[in-house]
């Protein structure tokens, strides 16, 4: 089987839950098949730290993309990130 049946090269990925667990072992799998990645969560720390790891981890192959951290919440929290 080709490797390309599975490129995400030009491709923007937007993960949730990206900040730990599947959701960032998501973010880095879609990073190495070449889509730029968006990685979503609530926990700032979270997302920038696994945003900042893709987008590292990039420079040292040409395929991978770079990654950004976005934070989202749809409730009520009163303005507080969780912790």
């Amino acid at each position: 089987m080709s490797k390309d049946l599975f490129s995400l090269d030009g491709d923007v990925a937007i993960v949730t839950g990206a900040g730990r667990g599947i959701g960032s072992g998501m973010g880095r799998v879609l990073s190495q098949a070449g889509a730029s990645v968006v990685c979503a969560a609530r926990r700032t720390h979270e997302i920038e730290q696994v945003a900042r790891e893709i987008s590292e981890a990039g420079t040292a192959r040409p395929r991978q993309r770079s990654a950004a951290g976005i934070r989202t919440h749809g409730g009520d929290d009163g303005g507080h990130e969780p912790e």
